[in-house]
């Protein structure tokens, strides 16, 4: 009888082993909204985005500089369309592959950012994103290894868009 009692022994102990619960390893992710502009893979901070939409109206301010394209209507609220691109100097053929536009908010603000294709939403670990050696402004930081293709995603910093003085809301 002794060898059942070793058998119920440990049949009861593997089953106290598989109640415990795993220890899981869990990683802070930031999730980011992504689109192209102007070819450049960008991400934007999915809690920032207000609202996406396709470009279908498109009033230009003259005198506006070259960034500042004009102004659209996006579920009845007017909004600045800026092209980030052109604001933070990355090259740009034209505007004319634009087709849609990404709201963001930040200090009791609305901008819209020009994108050529809205790329999908991905959780991003926050140890693969990474400061720009020499980067300051915008797009200080990025994303490595998560954009199309497993390139790098340029991950937009919305707190720095609007402390741009170009985008001050006084600028007289």
């Amino acid at each position: 009888m002794q060898p059942r009692r070793d058998v119920a022994a440990i049949l009861q102990e593997r089953a106290r082993a598989l109640a415990r619960p795993e220890a899981v390893e869990t990683q802070a992710t930031e999730a980011l909204l992504t689109l192209s502009s102007a070819g450049h893979a960008v991400g934007v901070p999915l809690g920032r985005v207000a609202r996406a939409a396709a470009l279908r109206h498109l009033t230009e301010l003259p005198g506006a500089p070259s960034y500042l394209l004009g102004l659209t209507a996006v579920d009845g609220h007017l909004v600045s369309v800026l092209d980030l691109a052109a604001f933070v100097g990355l090259p740009r053929s034209g505007v004319a592959d634009v087709r849609g536009l990404v709201v963001v908010s930040g200090a009791n603000r609305e901008i819209a950012l020009t994108a050529d294709v809205l790329l999908g939403i991905v959780d991003a670990p926050e140890s693969a994103i990474v400061a720009v050696p020499g980067g300051s402004g915008p797009l200080a930081r990025v994303a490595r290894d998560l954009g199309p293709q497993g390139g790098d995603l340029l991950v937009l910093d919305v707190d720095a868009l609007f402390d741009d003085p170009r985008l001050a809301r006084d600028r007289g």
